[in-house]
């Protein structure tokens, strides 16, 4: 197994982890929250696509949420919302996170 990394993409053997803007048909990449939420556009997600979320970095967030998918539309686009479980309602979104959040889509 070999480990390369080129154009700002982690290659390890046949999984590739690019960090680009344009996710069209990608199934796996990241993206930084915006007031504690972000859309990815990729024609890869299904209606049971299962989507795997991680935080990769904090960047300056003074809070961190617990990264979760909102809405998804089929072919089109997934939502990551960063929900606060410190206040034991986890459906309330922490609106100061602004970490990158890593991805991946299993169909």
């Amino acid at each position: 197994m070999s480990l390369v990394r080129r154009f700002n993409a982690l290659s390890i053997g046949k999984l590739q982890v690019p960090d680009v803007t344009n996710n069209a048909g990608l199934t796996i990449g990241t993206v930084t929250l915006v007031a504690g939420t972000a859309t990815v556009l990729t024609s890869a997600v299904t209606a049971n696509s299962r989507i795997l979320l991680t935080n990769y970095n904090y960047n300056s967030s003074q809070t961190i949420g617990v990264p979760s998918i909102g809405t998804v539309v089929p072919g089109v686009s997934f939502v990551i919302n960063s929900l606060d479980v410190t206040t034991g309602n986890g459906g309330i979104k922490q609106a100061a996170d602004v970490s990158k959040i890593s991805w991946m889509i299993v169909n």
